[in-house]
């Protein structure tokens, strides 16, 4: 375009102003771009395998290293908190993880790219190399599944179930007794994900790790259980009660009291509570030694003319065990003032007259003779168990026991020596003999139809009893048990006939009720017979016997209702030692 101006006249130089502006600007701009640009050039041309001279990792200096020997040193200086153990902790558990398991580990190849080693077109990187580098820390490279999988297994190892806090009295057989605390325990349960971050942020910064975690403590906390202690448990065992009645005086010792004493949970809070009947249990030998009460006694049967009679029943007295818990509670707690005044009241026979005939014991519904060679200690042996026994109930679901009603077999109880099957051989003991009336008293319950709770057949096959149907008994270790499985009582009727010289004995036993069950029942088979070898005995109490057999024994019984049978056959075995024969030298 041509501009033109009248003759005479002169340009106006406003209009060319702008024009110059612009292009002042354009060249600034242009020498900026150009010199930036020269600069970047030459800082990406500057970068190499040297590490920048400011440059540093973790606090560990590299400025103007090689690569190579920079990667070593960082490898030399970071080693040991690379793969130091982190121990997560949650509540008041810990748990620790390698940093390899969990996949966490230094990228140096990474980190010394970040201090600026090497060429690279990102405008920060250039910037670094320009500026010499500065604090750099360790770039970390992550496996994430071992990550997970890591702080999974920890967390397993941290998560807790609550645990109440709790207390008890320890009573040894001698001695004291003592208070066992245990403490409560918190329930935990740690949030994984958060506690992967948390881990993850703290490798190479710190050792012990706290971890994000749901935590509850229990119900019962030691703190509570200690005031308890305090407040109730020391005070308690402090010393004995004193305790005064019209007819003696005895004590409530701290063993009794620690033994009826019961820590139970109430509404959330542990509460101590003495057990009434056990209190009066434990307390017994005091009352029984130095307090003279009247026992009740049991409406039972005797024998007249061969048959059972129901005998009254006698009201005593006695120390009633709610009543003795009232006197003792008050002062239970307190170190000082331990005495209380404590009522005897009348105590009831707990069977009368009329709830015994209502038993139905009216009929023999079982019945069983042995008969046995002559021996004075037999007779006063098989004798004494027949009077013991005589006249004992076993009630409705009552299991009777014959050691616990015999009693033990001593001179005091009235038996004597005699022979008896110990380790398959005979020998000499108090209360020999007594297992006649322990075979004949188990096959009168077995025909009555009584369960068998616990029998056991001699070792050696003894002629005179049935085989395999027999039983034995051992003080401590091998008793007769036998349940009245009926709703009628059951009374024992013993009769002996005494051997003489030239005559055998015999034992009879009869079971006395409403008969119940029909039983059926098949003679026991022999079979599998075995022997032993002779041997000979020089010891002084050496008895000689004669060689028999061993074998095994079975029988079964089967009990019938209304003609149904009522329970699944029961199936008896049982295997007999070989008897060898022994000579004495």
């Amino acid at each position: 375009m041509t501009t033109t101006t009248k003759a005479g006249s002169r340009p106006d130089p406003s209009r060319d102003k702008p024009r110059r502006r612009g292009w002042v600007v354009g060249l600034v701009v242009a020498l900026f771009v150009l010199a930036l640009g020269g600069l970047y050039l030459a800082g990406y041309l500057a970068a190499g395998d040297v590490v920048p001279r400011n440059a540093s990792v973790a606090g560990i200096s590299l400025g103007g290293l090689p690569r190579a020997e920079a990667n070593d040193k960082l490898r030399a200086e970071l080693a040991e908190a690379e793969s130091a153990e982190l121990e997560l902790r949650a509540g008041e558990k810990t748990a620790t993880v390698k940093p390899a398991d969990a996949g966490l580990a230094i990228d140096y190849e990474a980190t010394l790219a970040a201090t600026g080693v090497g060429r690279s077109a990102s405008p920060a990187h250039i910037l670094r190399v320009l500026t010499g580098g500065g604090a750099t820390e360790p770039v970390v490279a992550v496996d994430e599944a071992a990550l997970t999988a890591a702080v999974d297994a920890a967390a397993k190892q941290l998560d807790t179930e609550p645990k109440d806090a709790s207390i008890k009295f320890d009573v040894p057989r001698e001695g004291a007794p003592k208070i066992v605390k245990e403490p409560g325990q918190q329930s935990v349960r740690v949030d994984r994900a958060a506690a992967a971050e948390e881990l993850r942020s703290a490798y190479l910064t710190a050792t012990t790790v706290p971890v994000t975690a749901a935590v509850q403590d229990p119900d019962i906390s030691t703190a509570e259980v200690e005031q308890l202690a305090t407040e109730w448990a020391e005070p308690a065992i402090s010393g004995p009660i004193t305790a005064k009645t019209d007819k003696g005086e005895f004590k409530v010792t701290e063993r009794a009291i620690a033994k009826s004493t019961r820590f139970e949970a109430v509404d959330g809070a542990p509460k101590a509570r003495i057990d009434a009947k056990e209190l009066r249990s434990q307390t017994n030998p005091e009352i029984t030694k130095n307090v003279k009460l009247s026992k009740p006694q049991d409406a039972g049967f005797r024998f007249e003319g061969g048959r059972p009679v129901v005998t009254k029943s006698k009201d005593g007295d006695d120390i009633m065990p709610d009543k003795l818990l009232a006197a003792v509670e008050p002062v239970v707690t307190k170190s000082e003032g331990r005495s209380i005044e404590v009522p005897i009241d009348q105590a009831k026979a707990e069977l009368d007259a009329a709830a015994a005939e209502k038993l139905g014991v009216k009929e023999v519904v079982g019945e069983f003779t042995t008969r046995f060679p002559h021996a004075d200690y037999r007779n006063a042996n098989i004798g004494r168990a027949a009077e013991v026994l005589t006249g004992v109930l076993i009630k409705p679901d009552e299991t009777f026991s014959f050691n616990e009603t015999v009693g033990e077999r001593t001179t005091a109880n009235g038996f004597v020596e005699g022979t008896i099957i110990s380790n398959g051989r005979f020998v000499k003991e108090t209360g020999g003999g007594v297992s006649q009336s322990v075979t004949t008293l188990y096959n009168a319950g077995f025909f009555a139809g009584l369960e068998d709770v616990e029998h056991w057949p001699h070792t050696l096959y003894i002629d005179r009893y049935p085989v395999g149907r027999e039983a034995t008994v051992a003080w401590g270790s091998k008793d007769l048990k036998i349940k009245n499985n009926t709703p009628y009582g059951v009374v024992i009727q013993g009769i002996i006939n005494k051997s003489t010289p030239g005559n055998r004995g015999s034992i009879t036993f009869k079971m006395w009720s409403t008969k119940y069950y029909e039983v059926k029942t098949a003679e026991p088979r022999k079979s599998d017979f075995y022997t032993d070898p002779p041997t000979t005995d020089s010891s002084s109490s050496c008895q000689p016997q004669g060689e028999v057999p061993g074998f095994t024994a079975t029988y079964w019984r089967e009990l019938y209702r209304d003609g149904k049978l009522a329970k699944p056959r029961e199936n008896y075995s049982w295997r007999y030692y070989a008897t060898r024969e022994v000579t004495c030298n």
